[in-house]
C-alpha cells in the first residue's frame, strides 16, 4: 500500500506529512494483525522519489514498514535519479519499482530494468474516452491490445516471476540488450530500436547448450511471430537477425511441442447497427515451431429468432451473415496445430437504434482532498461513445451545504475548476453528457473539511 499516489504533487503530502502518517498508521495494523508493507515514495518521478528518501532516510521507525521504493516516469532526465534509488535501495536491501507512466515504450523498460534496478515493472493506463475503452464496455467485444503490447510481452511472456536479471553487454551500439535467468534457463531481449532502422546480425555468447526458440515483434504496434527452434551447443552462441524497429526474444525451452499463440480474434466492424445483418471473423495464430495450423469458427449463442451462417467456417477469416436480431453474439474460433488447441471467443452486439455514451473516470484533483482554506478544486470527466458521436459536457451544482455557494468557472468543459467551496460538508455535482440522442449523467461527491 501507498500512503498517498503521488505524494507531494500538487496536494498536501509532503514528505514530512506522509511520514507522520505512516507512524501513525503501521502500529495500527499491526495491532489489528495485517502484515501489510508500504510502497513508497510512489511519487511522481524518481527526483522526487530521491528527496522523499532523504527525508526518511535517518528515521529508523519507519523503515521496518517500508518493503518497496517506488516512482512513476513522469518529467524529464529521471535517469540520474533512478540510480540514485537503485543504490539507495541497495543499502537497504529493498527492492525498486516503476509503477506509472502513460506512454511506456521499450526505452523506459530497457532504463528501468537497467538503471532503476527495477523488480516490479506496472504497464499503466487510464480509463480514457477513447474507442477500444468504449467497444469493450459497450458491446463487448474482443479485448484489442494496445501498441507496445506485443513489444512488452517479448520481456513480460518469458521472463517470468521469480527470474534474475544478469549482466548482458551488446557491442553493437544499435542494439540494446538484457538477460534474465532462472531456474538454468536463460532469456536474452535484443532491441533493435534507435533510428534509423535497419536489421542488425549478431551473435549472442554466453548462452547455455540447449533448446532455445525465438521470438520477435516488428513495429511498436507489430504483433509477435515465432520463428522455431534453435539448438545452442557447447560453444554457447547463437546468431540471429534482428529487423529494424524490432525486439527479439531468444528463450531456453524444452524439446516438448507448445501450443500455438492466437494474436489476433475479432469482427470487423466491431458491432452492427441495424439494418446491416453482416460482418467478417478475423484470426491469426503463430507456432513456435512453426507447424501447420487450421481454423474453425463456430456459433456458441445468439438472441431467439437470429440464424447466423458462417460462410467459410475453416478458414481465419470468413463472413458472418444473418445477424438480424437485436442482442449479444458470441463466437468461437478454434486453433490446432495437431498437437494442441486453443480457443478464442469473440462477442459483440447487435443494436437498434443509437447508444447513449457511458460517463467514465469522473473524480476531482488538485486538490484531491479539499479543505475550507482551498476553497476549491479541479473537477474531471469524461465519456465514451460507441458510434463516436460528437458530445458535449455540462457540470452543475446538485446539492450543497448550507450558505455555501460554489461556482463552476467551465461547466460546458469536462474539465471544471470549481471555486467557493467555503463551508465543510458535502458538495454534490451533477457531470452531464450528451450526443445528438442522448442525455446521462452521473453524480460526483465532493467532501469539504474544515
Amino acid at each position: 500500500m501507498s500512503i498517498c499516489n503521488e505524494a507531494g504533487h500538487s496536494n498536501a503530502f509532503t514528505p514530512q506529512v506522509t511520514l507522520k502518517m505512516m507512524k501513525a498508521l503501521m502500529p495500527r495494523l499491526r495491532q489489528l494483525g495485517f502484515k501489510t508493507m508500504v510502497q513508497y515514495p510512489e511519487s511522481v518521478n524518481a527526483a522526487t522519489a530521491v528527496k522523499f528518501f532523504d527525508a526518511a532516510r535517518n528515521d529508523p521507525e519507519v523503515w521496518p514498514w517500508i518493503g518497496l521504493i517506488s516512482y512513476h516516469w513522469y518529467g524529464q532526465d529521471n535517469q540520474t535519479s533512478m540510480v540514485k534509488l537503485r543504490e539507495y535501495a541497495a543499502e537497504r536491501k529493498l527492492p525498486t519499482a516503476q509503477t506509472e507512466f502513460t506512454n511506456l515504450t521499450m526505452d523506459h523498460l530497457y532504463d528501468d530494468m537497467v538503471l532503476g534496478g527495477v523488480s516490479y515493472w506496472e504497464i499503466y493506463d487510464t480509463a480514457s474516452p477513447e474507442y477500444q475503452a468504449a467497444l469493450s464496455h459497450i458491446s463487448s467485444t474482443s479485448y484489442k491490445y494496445g501498441p507496445w503490447y506485443w513489444s512488452f510481452r517479448q520481456v513480460s511472456h518469458f521472463v517470468r516471476p521469480g527470474a534474475v536479471r544478469i549482466e548482458s553487454v551488446s557491442s553493437d551500439p544499435q542494439l540494446r540488450c538484457l538477460a534474465f535467468e532462472q531456474q538454468e534457463r536463460q532469456v536474452v531481449v535484443l532491441m533493435n530500436i534507435k533510428r534509423p532502422f535497419t536489421p542488425r546480425v549478431t551473435t549472442v555468447t554466453g548462452l547455455r547448450p540447449g533448446t532455445y526458440g525465438v521470438s520477435h515483434t516488428v513495429g511498436s504496434s507489430g504483433v509477435t511471430d515465432e520463428l522455431g527452434v534453435r539448438t545452442v551447443g557447447q560453444d554457447g552462441t547463437l546468431t540471429v537477425t534482428v529487423k529494424g524497429d524490432s525486439t527479439l526474444t531468444i528463450y531456453s525451452r524444452d524439446a516438448v511441442n507448445r501450443p500455438p499463440t492466437v494474436i489476433e480474434w475479432r469482427s470487423q466492424p466491431d458491432f452492427l447497427k441495424l439494418p446491416a445483418t453482416t460482418l467478417t471473423l478475423r484470426c491469426a495464430a503463430t507456432d513456435p515451431e512453426r507447424d501447420m495450423l487450421t481454423y474453425a469458427w463456430s456459433v456458441v449463442s445468439q438472441p431467439k429468432g437470429a440464424a447466423v451462417t458462417l460462410a467459410q467456417p475453416t478458414a481465419p477469416t470468413t463472413r458472418a451473415d444473418g445477424l438480424t436480431v437485436p442482442g449479444p453474439y458470441h463466437f468461437r474460433i478454434t486453433v490446432r496445430d495437431g498437437a494442441h488447441t486453443v480457443t478464442r471467443d469473440v462477442m459483440l452486439g447487435v443494436f437498434d437504434g443509437n447508444q447513449p455514451p457511458v460517463p467514465v473516470d469522473i473524480h476531482n484533483r488538485i486538490p484531491v482532498w479539499v479543505r475550507v482554506k482551498d476553497g476549491g478544486t479541479q473537477l474531471r470527466g469524461g465519456a465514451w461513445d460507441i458510434e463516436r458521436d460528437p458530445l458535449t459536457f455540462k457540470w452543475s451544482v446538485a446539492r450543497q451545504p448550507a450558505g455555501a455557494a460554489a461556482v463552476l468557472e467551465t461547466p460546458d468543459k469536462n474539465g471544471c475548476k470549481v471555486t467557493g467551496m467555503t463551508v465543510p460538508g458535502d458538495y454534490v455535482f451533477r457531470f452531464t453528457v450528451s450526443d445528438p440522442a442522448n442525455t446521462v449523467s452521473y453524480e460526483h461527491t465532493v467532501p469539504v473539511y474544515p
